[in-house]
């Protein structure tokens, strides 16, 4: 009967003139939301008619960039509601779920992401219908609306990672470096971003994140450098390539796309194969003249080694000493000299105290001594050339030819 007589008080308002006074409406009431948000909602109200069987929409919002549409519902008692969405749209339509039965006050709901740029975002109806019990058209009304994101908790955002060389060095060795970490955005309070680091082993190399690799920044972050990642591999054979993945989780969201970067692991190098001339512990002998400088040396090898090595330093023992200037080079296939001396002993042909030069090297488990003589040389007593050879020879001849004419006469 209540149905009965809103049906009559619409046709008299019909016939007085008054088409909308029990029209059906569609309005989006100003709303608000924060900018970055997932999952919000906004709202459009259905107020029915006297006469209240279906109706129909397209609801734009723009700038469409500026938020993202994921879902829409609706609750219309008395009748059934389906909806579909874009990013940017929402289209509906809803019908009474008996002839006799007018659609009822409800809402429709709309659920969305926020955007970064705080301001109003215009909610339009860009068509509509609405129809009676019966099913043709009939008078109804739309309000368009505003939905404004203002700045709210916003995640902190990270720039993006440079790739990585490892450095180079001896095979079956860890290697180790680090990936820098640079906050690009403050984000606003409450608000946090979460990373989680992985790099896969990638075989024998054993790639591995070995610090920074989990961690949480809270907004508002400081803008600039961060604590960087850590990362290891252990040198082969050959040059290899992982992946350094970094996942991100916004808090709220939406997430930020995973952060890259190429780690290179170089191959490693075998190691130096050092030696030397005389071997330790020698000896070394320094001869020199009676009361003068006696001088030796010690050659450093590196005969079949694939890396350099440096002699670091060398230490003579008391009454010895070295001129050379260390570190010492001893590259790939060469070598390096270490130059010793002493004062020899003033009588000729006798040795003075021994002592040791003991030396340091880069090359592991190669840091030899060698034993040290310092002796004075013999005199020398001169000899003959070839002339003077000749003529004692000559002079022999002499003594023998006077020796016989001698012998002659006293025969």
């Amino acid at each position: 009967m209540k149905n009965v007589i809103y049906k009559l008080v619409a046709v008299a308002a019909l016939l007085v003139g008054a088409p909308s006074a029990f029209a059906q409406n569609l309005a989006v009431p100003a709303q608000s939301g924060v900018i970055n948000g997932a999952g919000q909602t906004f709202t459009i109200n259905f107020t029915p008619g006297a006469d209240s069987g279906g109706f129909d929409f397209v609801l734009n919002a723009a700038p469409a960039a500026n938020l993202t549409i994921t879902a829409a519902t609706g609750t219309i008692p008395n009748g059934t509601t389906v909806c579909t969405v874009t990013a940017s749209s929402v289209t509906c339509f809803s019908n009474a779920n008996a002839p006799t039965t007018d659609l009822g006050a409800g809402t429709i709901s709309v659920t969305y992401n926020g955007g970064a740029t705080a301001g109003p975002i215009n909610l339009n109806f860009a068509s509509s219908n609405f129809f009676s019990q019966a099913g043709p058209a009939e008078p109804g009304t739309t309000t368009n609306g505003v939905l404004t994101l203002n700045s709210g908790p916003t995640a902190p955002t990270v720039g993006p990672l440079a790739a990585l060389t490892l450095p180079a060095g001896p095979i079956n060795l860890t290697a180790t470096g680090s990936v820098p970490v640079s906050v690009a955005s403050a984000g606003v309070a409450t608000a946090s971003l979460a990373l989680a680091c992985s790099i896969p082993p990638t075989g024998a190399s054993a790639f591995a994140v070995t610090s920074g690799g989990t961690r949480t920044i809270n907004a508002p972050a400081t803008v600039g450098p961060a604590t960087p990642i850590g990362v290891s591999c252990v040198r082969g054979a050959a040059d290899v390539t992982a992946t350094l993945t970094c996942t991100q989780t916004a808090t709220p969201g939406p997430n930020p796309a995973s952060l890259t970067a190429a780690i290179t692991c170089l191959a490693g190098t075998t190691a130096p194969n050092p030696g030397s001339v005389p071997a330790a512990p020698g000896p070394v002998a320094l001869i020199g003249a009676p009361g003068a400088t006696a001088t030796g040396s010690v050659s450093f090898t590196n005969v079949g080694g694939t890396l350099a090595y440096t002699v670091t330093g060398c230490t003579p023992s008391a009454g010895y000493t070295t001129a050379t200037t260390f570190p010492v080079n001893v590259a790939i296939g060469g070598t390096g000299s270490v130059g010793v001396s002493c004062t020899a002993p003033t009588a000729a042909g006798t040795s003075g105290p021994t002592g040791t030069l003991a030396c340091t090297t880069s090359a592991a488990g190669f840091n030899p001594t060698f034993n040290l003589t310092c002796s004075s040389q013999v005199a020398s007593i001169p000899t003959l050339g070839m002339a003077g050879k000749a003529l004692m020879v000559l002079m022999m001849l002499g003594f023998g030819l006077v020796g016989f004419q001698l012998y002659r006469r006293s025969a």
